[in-house]
């Protein structure tokens, strides 16, 4: 199933993919802005929480968008076939998503904000940094959302076996 998934996205989907990955930046950078110098671990947690709860509802709506239906509602539904009918399929695609997106995006912060910011709270790195540290979250999210929203979609059909696997 990975690799039909691979094989299925089309360039419209990337650029699709590409899209929404532009539009979660704006949130997902400006809610980093106020606590960029407040050192404070429940706020950077905060933050956090807020973005894994933004991107979800992007990744959801992605689902929805690629598959020809209402994002947030279709999506949902798309999503909730392909857990019943393929759950190890769809387990397997969120963590090779996971596995990538944490690459393409962990290197580059590191090497931006360094291991102490980025595994802790922000302490007032410099704008420039944030925002090129933010690039690679989009490509990170460019790639790998529409490849699990087109494995959602392939889990989710009809025609695919109700095995987990």
């Amino acid at each position: 199933m990975i690799s039909a998934a691979t094989r299925a996205l089309r360039p419209r989907d990337l650029l699709v993919g590409l899209l929404a990955a532009l539009l979660l930046a704006v949130p997902d950078l400006g809610r980093q802005l106020p606590v960029r110098a407040d050192p404070s671990r429940l706020h950077a947690l905060l933050v956090d929480v807020v973005g894994v709860l933004s991107a979800g509802v992007v990744q959801v709506a992605l689902v929805g968008l690629l598959a020809g239906l209402p994002a947030l509602r279709g999506g949902a539904g798309l999503l909730a076939a392909a857990v019943r009918r393929r759950p190890r399929a769809v387990l397997a695609g969120l963590l090779c998503a996971g596995t990538v997106s944490a690459v393409l995006t962990l290197v580059p912060s590191v090497l931006l904000l360094g291991p102490a910011q980025v595994l802790g709270p922000l302490e007032g790195p410099a704008l420039w940094r944030l925002v090129a540290a933010q690039a690679s979250d989009v490509v990170a999210t460019a790639v790998t959302a529409p490849w699990f929203a087109v494995l959602v979609r392939l889990c989710a059909e009809r025609d695919a076996p109700p095995s987990g696997g």
